[in-house]
């Protein structure tokens, strides 16, 4: 656990063959505002309202990333902002739950496979204490190919509130095998 804590103060950078991982910083909210204000983008994910604003990347940045493992995920030699992803310790039953959103023009190139990749091997070289989980919405068919492209195995079904649509929505529970 004290790894976890200390890679969270460190900030550390993620690099793929096409991806830089980094904290998310202030001059990011307007790349992140106009991803994830894209209705198509929020109602995939669970904890991202509609409209998003301004105010509510603020909140996002100070109040979501501090805690956590966050980085944008930046693509290309112009290094521009395609997405996020995260990963959450639940102090309680110590699993690491990953999470992430893509912006639309990026969908279907394999950006939140190799930046999930990434995460999930940083991770488990901090020694994440316990298993690592994600949860997507039944519908959102690209999210669980990449979670199964990864490893991932389904848990169970639940329903799982929606910031953006305002509705409890069935969700897959999926695991990473240790």
């Amino acid at each position: 656990m004290q790894r976890y804590e200390d890679a969270v103060s460190r900030n550390d950078v993620l690099r793929t063959a096409r991806l830089v991982l980094r904290r998310p910083e202030r001059s990011d909210i307007p790349a992140i505002v106009a991803i994830a204000n894209d209705f198509e983008v929020a109602s995939r994910v669970a904890r991202v309202p509609h409209p998003y604003t301004v105010a509510d990347a603020e909140f996002f940045l100070d109040n979501v990333v501090p805690p956590d493992l966050v980085w944008a995920i930046l693509s290309g030699e112009r290094h521009r902002l395609v997405g996020m992803i995260g990963l959450h310790l639940d102090r309680r039953t110590r699993a690491a739950d990953l999470g992430y959103y893509i912006a639309r023009p990026f969908w279907g190139q394999g950006f939140a496979t190799e930046a999930a990749a990434a995460v999930i091997a940083y991770g488990i070289g901090l020694g994440c204490p316990g298993m690592i989980t994600a949860d997507y919405f039944i519908d959102n068919f690209a999210s669980g190919r990449v979670l199964r492209k990864l490893g991932f195995v389904e848990a169970g079904v639940q329903a799982q509130h929606c910031l953006a649509t305002g509705t409890a929505r069935q969700c897959i529970r999926m695991e990473l095998p240790a």
